[in-house]
């Protein structure tokens, strides 16, 4: 492609569409003969969206929302029969046959039943789950990813990433309303989505259609609420704290303080006023604080200076205010316009073992992040229609001790003397000016196109292309010590953008793609069969000579006289776009009315998260002996997958769903780090590269019984085994430096938990009931160690197999109760929701030479002992320092509160 055609397709970037609308299909007859009607209208109630049935009877309405509609059929002769309760579903066909009464004289009654909801949905060719607004209102979680862990395949790492069936966090993408909401530079979530504005959720973890891209392990599509033809709000409120019996492990908590956990948040829908007929609206606004379960005690300020009023600081708290609004305008009766604009801020803290005797000196955390789409739906005819959209994401990212880089306090009365100070093992600090400032801002700019038509009864056709432009810019730098200033004084000095101290960057990479996909649904047997094409370019530079990188201080004395300019025109060359066509195909066989075998499998493409393409830019390597990096790589490949999957659901009991699948991934170009490349002198400096690998297999076993006589449930088992060259792309640099040699065999990944067992049940009503959700999970791996002590009194640790130990096995229930009153047109809700139920501590990190959190084998050495352990600057002893109570699960944490709904 050439670069005059790919600047014309940029500048009218295009994108894919992800799902956000699904299909009503089915058959109209005589009820007397049985025989097919031509002609009946069929609509649904309050849209404008219908379709008149063919000479087979057979009707077809595309572009549905996600919801619960009610569906009328009328013809002369006939009387008028509405179907009630039809739920629609993003990508998915629902099923609505009706028989028709003959009537003689025009019919002044209208015939109403109830949709009857098939157990097995027959279109369905890969794994996925659903879980509607009604149901994320009955469960006990305040937060989207708590509905994602639940899920068969699905584990969460210590660090609270998600992994879908074994793949790394960073393979999860996240699209909202048909637009892409992953942040390109580390792919995760660029901007948060309340529970309480979502109107349907689904996360595909099998083998997604050609209509997705740029991920490798799962999807998480999300279509938000609109406003009804008729008002409707809410307000909701809750307080709580934690209430547990280890006090000891989480000192802090044993005072039960409501205000810790609060939370407010409202929501307003409906018309417009004035022009109530030609659209809606629905905002959502939410505020939400908590303190966290994991404090500091302030005996120090951050100069070292002891403090009188010592006292519980949180050190995990966290502070958000989200909000979307969303606008719908129909000025005719086939077109749809939309506005929808999402908002977040956050602050937080993330807790620092080191710094509980100093908690002032913890560095706060701030994100602002937005996404604006306004997009357009034009209905061409009543079986096609297209989406235009154009879409613009924002998040900015950054943390410091204090906002202006000048600030007098960063000035340590105290410096050298605490730079001379000598630190043993086991101790926290008593100080802590922490001069680390960074921040990174990252735009994404989106205008996309898809078309949908149901070409015949048995194929619908979906194509599309797909474009971005990005723009993301980093800085991040050390306040240091002015190194042209030669006293006992620390002069503060901000590095300059060239010097090795500090990394800045600006790049702007871009993306096309396009797709087509047939869905072809015959009685026999469904097919999906979808072909994707896609296209990268880094738009960046790499050295011309990998010997020679550092730009800013070469090695070569004739480039060393050279001006910087001069260098600049002959240093770098361009990386090369990359691109790759992925098929994608899914089948869905019914063995009977009651049960289906599917198969999929697919080709999947993923760009390679940016902060690894741009890190530490201008490879400003010292000019001293030793093996530097990690080093940018904006040349790396896409990394690779290839997934299987087949599956059996069948309705063994009426309303009960069981649901096998065997499913199995292979990955390739991981991205890891690369062979040390020698610059002579002994200096040597490593890069990303496209060298680690993975394998996945797994089953999954889930049973679902629908709701009906007040109940519901959902149980879910996965037997999974996820093994890997690497872990993190930094583990081969790591194994460098501790010079090992690099692994050539597959080991357990870090998130592969080999067996994992979740439950969800509910009783009741929507005016009152229970539910309960449970969760247990094997252990995950570990590195052991074995540490025995030499004759010289030191200590030598010998690093075992890689994960080759299990932690403890886990478990957590959580529950909700809620009771519901009505006071005229106002339902007012009082609900309890208890996290970790039991109180259970499950052990999230362990101590390498024992496999437990609470146990460590290390002790100091004699030399220690003698000499730094009578030091007047010790504040702890090694008990306290061993004990990690941020190595452990959330205790257990109450919210009481009340809903107002209107």
């Amino acid at each position: 492609m050439s670069k005059k055609i790919l600047t014309f397709i940029l500048c009218f970037y295009v994108i894919l569409n992800a799902g956000t609308t699904g299909k009503i299909s089915g058959k109209i007859t005589d009820a007397q003969t049985g025989k097919p009607l031509v002609g009946v209208n069929v609509i649904v109630l309050n849209t404008y969206l219908g379709a008149a049935t063919d000479k087979n009877g057979n009707f077809t309405i595309i572009n549905v929302p996600p919801g619960v509609y009610s569906v009328k059929a009328t013809m002369i002769g006939y009387t008028p029969k509405v179907v009630t309760d039809v739920r629609v579903k993003i990508d998915l066909t629902t099923k609505v046959d009706i028989s028709m009464e003959r009537t003689v004289l025009e019919a002044k009654e209208v015939v109403e039943v109830v949709a009857t909801r098939p157990a097995v949905q027959k279109d369905l060719t890969s794994s996925e789950f659903r879980v509607s607004a009604n149901q994320i209102q009955s469960m006990p979680v305040s937060e989207m990813y708590e509905l994602l862990q639940i899920q068969g395949g699905v584990t969460l790492d210590a660090g609270g990433g998600i992994h879908i069936r074994g793949g790394r966090a960073s393979e999860v993408a996240y699209w909202v309303d048909g637009v892409p909401v992953t942040d390109v530079y580390d792919n995760s979530q660029a901007v948060v989505v309340e529970n309480s504005a979502i109107q349907e959720l689904q996360v595909i973890s099998g083998t997604f259609n050609a209509e997705y891209g740029n991920a490798m392990s799962g999807i998480v599509n999300i279509v938000t609420k609109e406003g009804y033809s008729h008002y409707t709000g809410s307000i909701s409120a809750y307080m709580g704290d934690h209430i547990s019996k280890s006090q000891n492990l989480f000192p802090g908590i044993e005072e039960v303080r409501p205000q810790d956990e609060r939370d407010i948040q409202a929501n307003l829908g409906g018309p417009l006023p004035i022009i109530k007929k030609f659209g809606n609206f629905f905002a959502n606004i939410r505020y939400n604080y908590t303190d966290g379960w994991l404090y500091g005690k302030s005996y120090f300020n951050i100069y070292g200076d002891t403090l009188d009023n010592v006292e519980y600081v949180p050190m995990n708290w966290r502070k958000k205010l989200t909000s979307n609004f969303k606008l719908v305008l129909t000025p005719f009766h086939n077109l749809k316009l939309r506005v929808n604009y999402l908002y977040s801020r956050e602050k937080w803290e993330d807790f620092d073992h080191g710094l509980q005797y100093v908690p002032s000196g913890n560095i706060e955390k701030n994100n602002s992040a937005n996404n604006i789409t306004f997009s357009i739906t034009h209905t061409l005819s009543s079986k096609t229609f297209y989406d235009l959209k154009l879409s613009s994401s924002y998040r900015h990212f950054w943390m410091w001790l204090f906002e202006d880089p000048n600030d007098p306090r960063y000035i340590d009365p105290y410096y050298w003397e605490h730079q001379r100070r000598v630190n043993p093992d086991f101790w926290f600090t008593d100080h802590a000016i922490n001069t680390y400032r960074f921040w990174r801002k990252t735009n994404s700019r989106v205008v996309k196109f898809d078309m949908t038509s149901q070409v015949t009864n048995v194929h619908l056709v979906k194509f599309g292309i797909e474009g971005k432009l990005h723009r993301l810019e980093l800085d991040g730098y050390s306040i240091i010590d002015d190194p042209t200033v030669r006293d006992t004084v620390f002069t503060p000095y901000i590095p300059s953008k060239e010097e090795t101290y500090r990394t800045y960057y600006l790049e702007r990479p871009r993306e096309f793609s396009a797709y087509i996909q047939d869905k072809i649904e015959f009685r026999s047997v469904i097919l999906n069969i979808g072909v994707r094409y896609d296209y990268f370019d880094a738009n960046s530079k790499i050295p011309a000579d990998p010997t020679e990188p550092n730009i800013y201080n070469p090695r070569n004395p004739d480039l060393d006289s050279m001006s910087l300019e001069e260098r600049e025109k002959i240093w770098w060359k361009n990386t090369k776009p990359k691109s790759q066509i992925s098929p994608r195909f899914g089948i869905s066989y019914p063995i009977t009315d009651k049960g289906v075998i599917h198969f999929s499998f697919g080709h999947f493409f993923q760009i390679p998260q940016f902060e690894l393409l741009y890190v530490n830019p201008g490879y400003k390597i010292p000019e001293t002996s030793g093996t530097f990096g990690i080093y940018r790589n904006p040349d790396l490949n896409p990394q690779k997958t290839v997934m299987y999957e087949i599956g059996l659901r069948q309705e063994v009991f009426r309303g009960i769903t069981v649901d096998i699948t065997g499913y199995y991934r292979d990955v390739r170009d991981w991205v890891s780090t690369g062979v040390p490349i020698e610059m002579g002198g002994g200096t040597s400096y490593v890069i990303y590269a496209n060298k680690d690998y993975s394998n996945v297999r797994g089953i999954v076993l889930s049973v679902d019984k629908s709701y009906s006589d007040y109940w519901w449930f959902n149980l879910n088992y996965t037997y999974q085994v996820a093994e890997g060259s690497n872990s993190d792309p930094w583990d081969e640099f790591n194994a460098i430096q501790a010079n090992r040699e690099p692994r050539r065999y597959i080991v357990p990944l870090n998130w592969d938990q080999t067996h994992t067992l979740n439950g969800t049940i509910f009783f009741g009503t929507d005016r009152q009931g229970v539910s309960l959700i449970g969760r247990f999970g094997s252990g995950y791996p570990y590195t052991p160690t074995i540490t025995v002590a030499s004759r010289m009194g030191k200590n030598v640790s010998t690093q075992l197999e890689t994960n080759s130990r299990r932690k403890p096995m886990t478990y957590e229930f959580d529950l909700k109760l809620f009771r519901k009153f009505s006071l005229n047109k106002v339902n007012i809700t009082f609900f309890i929701n208890i996290y970790n139920l039991f109180d259970t501590k499950n052990e999230l990190n362990v101590w390498s030479n024992t496999g437990r959190a609470n146990k460590n084998l290390d002790e100091p050495t004699e030399w220690e002992k003698e000499n730094l352990y009578a030091s007047p600057y010790r504040i702890n002893t090694i008990h306290q320092y061993f004990i990690h109570q941020e190595w452990y699960s959330e205790p257990r944490k109450v919210h009481i509160g009340v809903n107002l709904n209107f």
